[in-house]
């Protein structure tokens, strides 16, 4: 069981190696992202996490990081709420959590709530919000937006494609086109 010994930690989001090994994220507290993992869930070192810059956050939706061979985990930030001052940034481990790194994103229009790999699709991800979406089939580097629907989440697996989830039961199906 999960307790908090963080005080005013939210915690956002949440995603596992394995059956025994995971990680959790909050919102800042005292400049920096509140992390922990582990089958005792005892929060990380602060110095292994970048600060966090004024007014941003992770969305709370659960799902906002992806975990990966049990080093690698990557969770996104909201940048600077309301649009105007820095783009959200993704913040990568490379070593089950005890440090961190953390980018600027090229995505256009700001905030996104997810974002998946595309099974097969080599460096090609997409990523849905609430004033768009947007495909990057060079690994993140550069996105062009696909479409203008309000959707929340997204995930795509090896056989059952992408689908993406939107408001008020709206369910959409990425159709990838190949010239």
């Amino acid at each position: 069981m999960f307790r908090n010994s963080v005080p005013n930690a939210f915690y956002d989001c949440v995603a596992f190696f394995d059956d025994r090994h995971g990680l959790a994220v909050s919102d800042p507290v005292g400049g920096k992202f509140p992390e922990g993992g582990g089958s005792t869930w005892r929060p990380a070192p602060a110095d292994g996490m970048p600060a966090a810059t004024p007014d941003d956050g992770a969305l709370a939706t659960g799902t906002c990081m992806i975990a990966h061979d049990r080093r690698h985990a990557w969770f996104g930030t909201t940048g600077t709420r309301g649009g105007a001052g820095h783009n959200p940034q993704v913040f990568h481990t490379a070593d089950g959590g005890r440090t961190w790194s953390a980018a600027d994103t090229p995505i256009p229009g700001g905030f996104r709530n997810s974002v998946a790999w595309v099974p097969g699709g080599g460096h090609t991800a997409v990523a849905v919000g609430p004033n768009g979406s947007d495909v990057s089939t060079d690994g993140g580097r550069s996105w062009t937006r696909f479409d203008r629907a309000r959707l929340l989440g997204v995930n795509c697996l090896p056989g059952a494609g992408c689908w993406a989830v939107g408001e008020h039961g709206t369910a959409a199906r990425l159709v990838i086109r190949h010239p």
